[in-house]
């Protein structure tokens, strides 16, 4: 992965990154709704590819110490700006840098990792999962969102990939801004197999933008697409649901 590419990419998103992703509110709600039930007050928890901070700012008003970590100087200006008069664990510790190797340099242990909106599918996931399974103590919950394979492709091109078809190619290039960046094009069974079996326990997957397509998203009532995201939770008890969404959630737990 590039890093500097990649930072720059979203150094160009970082101005209207927030007003972009309002309308996938209820995704963000269905992540915190998660990210609520695994971390509590006074738990140390790492948001890697933290952005402008919507999740860390989620995190701290909670009492949770938040360590945020992103590649963008621009996305963690805003964070910053956002959490200027905070204090204490509402005022996350920042962190800017090529992702795994700013986390090469921390030093843990923590209660808890959050990566969600895709950060992950520009992180070379090996090292990733070295470093992760170093910093959380056991025990410890990584809740990961990541783009699912095929994100661009028609929802049937995803079907057949699911239920055992075709495999795609394992990078797709991606539209970020004008940039065209390289991303994961992993199911979530492959990404866990590959990366994290090894030290982390499956503790569950499951879609998001499954019933919901990007034309369907800005015209629906949130309260609609809140109960979508409620549905889609559910639809990850068939593991074959869990790579037709436009995204996934993989809940990794450390082993013990």
């Amino acid at each position: 992965m590039d890093g500097a590419l990649i930072a720059g990419a979203y150094d160009g998103l970082a101005p209207g990154y927030d007003r972009e992703l309002e309308q996938s509110g209820w995704m963000r709600r269905r992540l915190w709704r998660h990210f609520d039930r695994l971390f509590q007050r006074g738990d140390r928890v790492l948001d890697v590819g933290c952005g402008t901070g919507i999740d860390s700012v989620h995190l701290a008003a909670r009492g949770v110490r938040v360590v945020a970590v992103d590649a963008s100087t621009e996305m963690m200006a805003r964070l910053r700006a956002k959490t200027r008069s905070s204090v204490g664990p509402a005022r996350p510790d920042t962190h800017v840098g090529e992702i795994n190797e700013v986390l090469a340099g921390l030093a843990g242990p923590f209660d808890g990792l959050v990566s969600s909106f895709a950060a992950l599918n520009t992180v070379a996931l090996g090292p990733f999962a070295r470093t992760a399974a170093r910093l959380l103590r056991p025990g410890a919950r990584a809740v990961c969102h990541l783009l699912s394979p095929g994100f661009h492709g028609h929802w049937r091109a995803r079907a057949r990939r699911a239920l055992g078809g075709r495999r795609g190619p394992e990078a797709l290039a991606v539209q970020l801004g004008e940039r065209r960046i390289a991303h994961l094009n992993l199911a979530p069974g492959e990404i866990y197999r590959r990366y994290f079996a090894g030290a982390f326990e499956d503790r569950g997957c499951y879609p998001l933008g499954l019933l919901v397509p990007t034309r369907l998203e800005r015209r629906l009532p949130q309260t609609i697409l809140d109960l979508a995201g409620t549905l889609e939770v559910a639809a990850g008890a068939l593991p074959p649901a869990r790579a037709l969404g436009r995204f996934f959630v993989l809940d990794l737990e450390r082993r013990r």
